[in-house]
């Protein structure tokens, strides 16, 4: 797994570096800054399956931090620490959900535990990947519902949120080979089609119905049943 690893004070960061490559550099690989400037400077570009932050820092806190890279990286699981968790206790819970948080000192052993078993839920899940902001990021296949071509732009409708990228729907579509293309502007998840009318499907979690168009038609609807047996059957 890549761990990212943030703590302004770089006497801590050090120390942290010292400990964690003693004990996982064989498991893990990790990623160290101060900031979030940083971060984005340098790291940016990387995948990070696991977030490890400090909560207190002196421009942003640790929640905040979270909040900006999670959007990079949807799933990463977020391990806080601090030396002062009572007094982040509700805004912890408030912003990204944490997988869990340590005190300071760090237990070692615990944070072994933590990610052993972040480890063991991981699954291999197709993902697909896109640019947002110059940043290259991965989406989970399973979490996409469909794609809507706009121009020079693609909206990616996901479960929980949506993204505007620039591309074509056609380069999207060669890493999708399981959507169904239903239009020249539409590009839909078969595991979120709830229905199929006559020109349209609609689709689960958004009050929104995908055309088909004439030209796509035969095929959307063989691909669909198709699908419908691979998944149901």
């Amino acid at each position: 797994m890549n761990i990212l690893v943030l703590d302004d004070d770089k006497a801590v960061l050090a120390s942290m570096r010292i400990q964690l490559q003693n004990r996982f550099l064989a498991q893990y690989r990790f990623s160290y800054c101060a900031d979030y400037a940083t971060y984005k400077a340098e790291l940016s570009g990387k995948s990070f399956d696991v977030l490890l932050l400090d909560i207190l820092l002196p421009e942003q806190n640790g929640i905040e931090i979270a909040t900006q890279i999670t959007a990079e990286h949807p799933d990463a699981a977020v391990i806080y620490f601090t030396g002062y968790p009572l007094e982040y206790c509700e805004a912890i819970f408030e912003g990204v959900k944490p997988f869990g948080y340590l005190k300071k000192p760090i237990n070692y052993d615990k944070l072994q535990s933590m990610l052993q078993d972040i480890e063991s839920r991981k699954t291999v899940l197709p993902q697909y990947f896109i640019k947002v902001h110059g940043s290259q990021i991965a989406l989970r296949q399973d979490k996409t519902i469909w794609l809507e071509s706009h121009g020079r732009t693609v909206t990616i409708y996901c479960v929980d949120r949506h993204y505007v990228v620039y591309a074509k729907l056609g380069d999207l579509e060669q890493q999708l080979p399981t959507f169904i293309r239903c239009h020249a502007s539409y590009l839909v998840n078969p595991i979120f089609i709830r229905s199929l009318e006559q020109t349209r499907f609609s689709v689960e979690h958004r009050e929104t119905e995908i055309p088909i168009s004439r030209k796509y038609l035969k095929q959307a609807r063989t691909r669909f049943f198709e699908m419908k047996g691979d998944l149901y059957g």
